[in-house]
């Protein structure tokens, strides 16, 4: 969360977030309560959800052990795909 370092690569396009911090803290329960609820039907056959588990396998992303939803902040995934049959997989902010 917070502000990106520029890049060069794409024109600057300065978006505030929707949130503040403290905000979001108080949002967060029932956020990530529906997150969670949307992705109860998701499967390993998924093309999203196998490139997820190949980058916690190589470390680039991990899940979270504590299962305390109350210290997390919680992003949906999606798959976009590119040409050449590349996923490139993002995830929603808020």
């Amino acid at each position: 969360m917070g502000w990106q370092q520029k890049t060069g690569v794409f024109p600057q396009c300065v978006k505030r977030p929707q949130f503040s911090v403290e905000t979001l803290r108080k949002l967060s329960r029932g956020l990530n309560r529906s997150i969670v609820s949307q992705l109860s039907g998701e499967n390993d056959d998924d093309p999203t959800v196998r490139q997820t588990l190949e980058e916690v396998a190589l470390g680039y992303i991990w899940p979270d052990e504590s299962g305390n939803l109350d210290r997390v902040f919680l992003a949906k995934r999606f798959g976009l795909q590119q040409k050449a049959g590349k996923l490139r997989v993002m995830m929603t902010v808020l």
